[in-house]
């Protein structure tokens, strides 16, 4: 018998009491990852987002904001990194509970497209998709972070400082959003051998590093 077991199974909070020594080493693990990357980005953010001078209510919505939008889809990576053994027996125990065999699926790159740390071993087709969606990106964000500051000041009496802010909040994202719709669009083959790419060699690594 075989099923395919939640990567957030440390989040059902309500089977805390049947948890077994080693399922409650890893949601420990979990936690102390997940809580020391949301302090750390939250404070760098806070910090930076501080010295722009907008009101703390501001500062603080937003460096919550994105700091929890960072670090909880990248705990369990993170986590493994960090205490592969712990993580690893903790779902094994939680599959041997339920008497399953615990299928966890692959992992997702996510934005690979956006990650800039290295582009080595990068495909031609992940090469152009990237730069694709930046070329449809970038034009696509600046008529909107000229046209609605003035706008927001005017129509919610808020500072300068927190229109910008606000406007690079929704038409950043917004942008990229278009920009990789428009991508797969025009070039659709290209993006999913991009995708299949990176999505291959983004697991081939998460395995190397388990093994």
């Amino acid at each position: 018998m075989s099923a395919r077991w939640s990567n957030w199974w440390w989040l059902q909070i309500y089977l805390i009491p049947a948890w077994s020594a080693d399922e409650r080493r890893a949601a420990g693990a979990f936690a102390v990852t997940l809580l020391a990357a949301f302090l750390f980005m939250a404070s760098f953010l806070t910090f930076y987002i501080s010295m722009l001078k907008f009101e703390l209510y501001v500062t603080l919505t937003a460096a919550i904001a994105i700091s929890l939008l960072a670090t909880i889809p990248n705990c369990r990576g993170m986590a493994s990194e960090l205490f592969p053994d712990t993580i690893k027996e903790g779902d094994e125990a939680a599959a041997a509970k339920v008497r399953c065999t615990v299928l966890l699926p692959d992992e997702s790159p996510g934005l690979w497209w956006i990650d800039y740390r290295s582009t080595y071993g990068r495909s031609p087709e992940e090469m152009f998709t990237r730069k694709a969606i930046f070329c449809i990106a970038l034009p696509t964000c600046f008529p909107g972070l000229i046209f609605f500051p003035p706008h927001l000041m005017a129509w919610f009496d808020v500072g300068k400082r927190t229109s910008i802010l606000a406007t690079l909040v929704t038409i950043v994202p917004l942008g990229f959003f278009i920009g990789r719709k428009l991508t797969a669009w025009m070039w659709p083959d290209v993006v999913r051998k991009a995708d299949e790419k990176a999505f291959a060699r983004f697991n081939h690594r998460k395995h190397m590093q388990q093994d």
